[in-house]
Parts: C-alpha cells; structure tokens; sequence
C-alpha cells in the first residue's frame, strides 16, 4: 500500500489510508464510485487498510470497502464515504481492539470513513454527535481523522462505529429491540411492520391519544433528548 508522507505525521492527527485497485474504485463496469447507486456485498471490493497514531502504524489488514452515504455517493460530490468491513476471509474479522473507541463499541467489525459536507463544514457531524452524547442521547462513537486513499490526501474525515443490528446488540447488552433504518434497503419485517402500525395510528387517531399508550410505544426520555437537540 500508500504510506501517508511523512510530513503527514506533523500535526499530530490520526491517520486512515486506503489503498484500493483503481478499476474497483472507478472502473467503468465494476468501480464502486462510478457505479454509484449501487450497493450491497456485490459491490464490495478489497481494500489495505492502515491506521497510524502519533507516526506509528498501530492496526492494518485486508478488509472490503463499500461506498458509503445517501446524497453525498452522487457524481457532483468529490469527497466520498466509505465502510469498512473486517471479515476472517480478508485477514482480521475485527479492528484492533482498545484503540478507537471504548470498550462498548467492541468488536469493531464495520467502520465508517465519513466526509463532512459541505466540504468547508469539517466539523458540523462531529459536533452534532458530541451535543447528542452530552445530553444523553446513544450515539455512535467517532474520532476524526485525515484521510489518504490510494496515496491521496482525502482530508479531514471522521471515522465512527457503523450503526447496525449486529453492533448495536453489544451497545446495548441484549437483543430485546426492533431496528429501523430509514432509507434503507434492509429493513426488518418486524421493525417495518410496528413503524407502520404506528405512524398510522398517529395519522388517524392523534387527538384521541394519551400519556399511557404514548409512554408504552415511545422511549420518552430518549424522544425528549432528540427533539431537543434539533430544536
């Protein structure tokens, strides 16, 4: 792979790099950033991932990358996100445990390399997540990093835990819970089936609702943290 410059290490940030097949990455027919509307394991290729802590490389390994984000996959955006995912078939099932985050994010097994944009609002997700923690809200942990891929300076990007069910289950200690992921298209049944239910019959009987359902289908105290927050 592409070993950040050494005049990389100066500052003293994080490093990410990764060094990916430049047909996988823009090939007309299997390229994941021209072919940007697609997803799913297909369109998972290989990629040498490296993460270096004060000049010296602390964790690499062989690991898939996807493209990553809704809007910002599209052509007009040049800083793109991507996940990556730590599989025994690549090398390591896991990132390095104890050296980004606490012990209940672990294991790591997926990452997400995130762009902030607009390109000049580094810090906007960051600090949307850090106000989220502070009033008690669960959010996936993240530090921000630079970003090299294939040799490239990228930027300022944020590395964070990738929010799924497999993961969130050691978040959050059991498997008692329903997951839905708006705008994606993995969804559970289960979980596709209650929201349903619900946003109906919020839609027909609103004015006929009260405290005891409410606080039976809703986490209140979490509900209250999050409208704050956007408030």
């Amino acid at each position: 792979g592409n070993p950040p410059p050494p005049e990389a290490f100066k500052e003293g940030w994080p490093i990410v790099t990764a060094n990916v097949l430049p047909d996988d990455l823009t090939g007309k027919k299997w390229g994941i950033v021209t072919n940007w509307r697609e997803c799913g394991r297909e369109w998972e290729r290989t990629a040498q991932v490296a993460y270096y802590e004060n000049g010296s490389n602390v964790f690499s390994s062989t690991a898939g990358i996807r493209l990553h984000g809704g809007r910002s996959r599209e052509p007009w955006n040049p800083r793109k996100s991507f996940r990556l995912y730590f599989r025994d078939s690549y090398g390591s099932d896991r990132f390095k445990p104890g050296v980004l985050f606490g012990p209940e994010s672990e294991p790591l097994r997926h990452l997400i390399v995130h762009s902030d944009w607009p390109e000049e609002s580094y810090f906007a997700h960051g600090l949307a997540l850090d106000a989220a923690r502070q009033i008690g809200c669960v959010t996936p942990s993240f530090r921000h990093v630079i970003f090299y891929l294939n040799g490239e300076l990228q930027g300022i990007y944020f590395l964070s835990e990738q929010v799924n069910r497999e993961h969130w289950v050691s978040r959050m200690g059991h498997r008692n819970f329903l997951m839905h992921v708006f705008r994606s298209k993995s969804v559970e049944k289960e979980a596709g089936d209650a929201i349903e239910k619900l946003v109906d019959r919020l839609q027909r009987d609103s004015g006929s609702l009260d405290l005891g359902w409410v606080e039976k289908n809703f986490d209140l105290d979490s509900l209250s943290r999050y409208i704050f927050l956007i408030v």
